[in-house]
């Protein structure tokens, strides 16, 4: 097992060295993560085997083992045991090679060729190859969803190396790969079992298999002793368990029969901190802010004016101090995820009630005017009353309504009333910066309607998406910031936290692995690099 590790560590170096110094309009960045090599994860794990971290979640998955087929939280779940060819970074459009070492983009951009990695075994035993690649990538494509759509047709090479044919690029194409959905699962154990087996089974190459799973209760995963990796895991295993009950949770946590808890509020997250004895990591999970029509002309938001009188009138400091708990943070970016990658350069709009109200005045509401605001039943109501209290000092009286998930979400992809505002949580982050861009915020997507794109927006999102060397994407979609922030495409207000907490106990080298639960702005699990103290 050594030699074959070591011989895929030497390979992973080359294919990263022979990437890095080759024209990027043909090739791909392999690797851009700030993460070290196998080897010190081996040298740091001599003396850090052993323990069975357990962690309290609030939500379980009903299905999880079949990646075209994902519901709730499955994605975590699944990537315990399942990988893909690559992960995901801190850094837009660059990669991680897992299961592929290398990838390269051929120089007419119609076809990407992955190679893959040698001596891989699935948890059944049996070989992971090209065969088994295409297999699973076959499987995306019939499922109809809109993942891996532009890929042709698929071939293999050789047993190692697998073509995908384009019908057209851009570079968005290769962040495909990285989702779950892509991941690769055992083809001998789908076809001996039936693809109905998957929805309750997991059989992949990760460094934990699964030993039990009851939907309302548990998932248990052992470690595997034949992952690809040589000295991973370090944990024995890892036990989620699932605990609906907030105060159960914290009492759990306390008696020390939890190493870790997920899905964490901000009021639980300020409690566990006066404890003492944890530590709670918190990421942007979304970027809050209000969206409006500003299309129609008979709408109060179609005067710019208006929209900066908006952002002006909130004091998002105050609040999130008051609110927040030290977790969700003012943000002054429209673009979710472009501060993290890059600087735009964009002023923000600070706390000015008195600009606030002049604006409103001369946009032509001199005696101030009443607007609606509809917001979803699962934010934080005090921070929507905290708006009302902030604009209501600038002449703006909110009402709030409070909608039901099926309703909010009809709501969504409707055209706003003129006198209204949609208090939202917008997708993105780092990781997923430009993908979300073109999902969400192309002119003809249908997110976001009846919101005005700024001149030349499709033509700049274009260039970004035509741009293979990501930091020269980064340096258009710094641009397109610029004129969304200009434009007040939306109102940016706070961060929609992401919280993990775990207990002291529970360890990881960071400067291995930054974080064991996030990458970027997005949960990314990597638990085979944690142990117990």
């Amino acid at each position: 097992m050594k030699k074959i590790s070591l011989f895929c560590l030497f390979v992973a170096i080359i294919s990263i060295c022979m990437i890095a110094g080759c024209d990027n309009s043909k090739k791909e960045p392999a690797v851009g993560s700030d993460e070290k090599s196998t080897a010190q994860a081996e040298k740091a794990g001599k003396s850090r085997y052993g323990g069975v971290l357990k962690i309290g979640w609030t939500s379980t998955s009903a299905k999880f083992g079949d990646p075209t087929d994902l519901r709730g939280p499955g994605a975590i779940f699944m990537g315990y045991a399942v990988q893909g060819l690559i992960a995901i970074t801190a850094k837009p459009n660059v990669y991680e090679p897992m299961l592929a070492t290398s990838w390269e983009l051929a120089e007419d951009r119609r076809s990407y060729t992955f190679k893959l990695r040698q001596g891989v075994k699935f948890h059944d035993g049996s070989s992971f190859n090209a065969h088994v690649v295409k297999w699973n990538h076959q499987r995306v494509i019939d499922s109809g969803r809109p993942i891996l759509e532009r890929v042709s047709s698929i071939e293999v090479i050789d047993d190692y190396t697998v073509k995908y044919n384009l019908s057209d690029w851009d570079s968005t194409v290769i962040y495909d790969f990285a989702l779950s959905a892509c991941f690769i699962i055992s083809q001998a154990a789908t076809e001996k079992n039936g693809v109905d087996w998957l929805e309750t089974h997991l059989v992949g190459t990760g460094p934990f298999k699964l030993k039990d799973y009851k939907r309302s209760t548990h998932h248990i995963y052992e470690r595997f002793d034949d992952y690809w990796v040589e000295g991973l895991p370090y944990l024995d295993g890892i036990e989620c368990i699932m605990m609906t009950d907030p105060m159960t949770q914290l009492a759990s946590l306390k008696k020390g029969e939890i190493n870790a808890l997920r899905e964490v509020d901000m009021i639980m997250a300020e409690d566990i901190e006066a404890l003492g004895g944890h530590n709670i990591e918190s990421v942007a999970g979304g970027n809050m802010m209000m969206w409006y029509n500003n299309t129609d002309p008979e709408s109060c938001w179609s005067d710019k004016r208006m929209r900066e009188a908006l952002e002006y009138a909130i004091d998002k400091d105050a609040i999130c101090k008051a609110l927040g708990k030290g977790y969700a943070t003012p943000i002054n970016e429209v673009l979710f995820g472009i501060h993290a990658a890059g600087d735009p350069e964009t002023t923000p709009r600070k706390y000015d009630p008195e600009k606030a109200k002049q604006l409103v005045a001369e946009a032509g509401y001199p005696n101030g005017l009443k607007v609606s605001v509809f917001t979803v039943t699962k934010f934080y109501t005090d921070f929507v009353v905290a708006l009302q209290n902030d604009l209501a000092k600038v002449g703006i009286e909110l009402s709030i309504n409070r909608l039901e998930p099926a309703t909010w979400r009809e709501k969504t992809f409707s055209i706003p009333l003129p006198s209204t505002l949609l208090y939202d949580r917008g997708r993105g982050g780092v990781a997923r910066m430009l993908p979300t861009i073109k999902e969400d915020l192309a002119t003809k997507a249908i997110f976001f309607p009846g919101v005005t794109r700024p001149d030349g927006w499709d033509e700049l999102l274009n260039k970004a998406l035509m741009e293979p060397d990501p930091e020269k994407m980064v340096d258009v979609v710094e641009e397109m910031e610029r004129k969304a922030h200009g434009d007040v495409l939306f109102v940016p207000l706070w961060t929609a936290p992401d919280i993990i907490v775990t207990k002291d106990n529970v360890k990881w080298d960071k400067n291995i692995r930054g974080s064991i639960w996030f990458m970027g702005q997005a949960p990314a699990s990597r638990l085979e690099y944690a142990w117990l103290d």
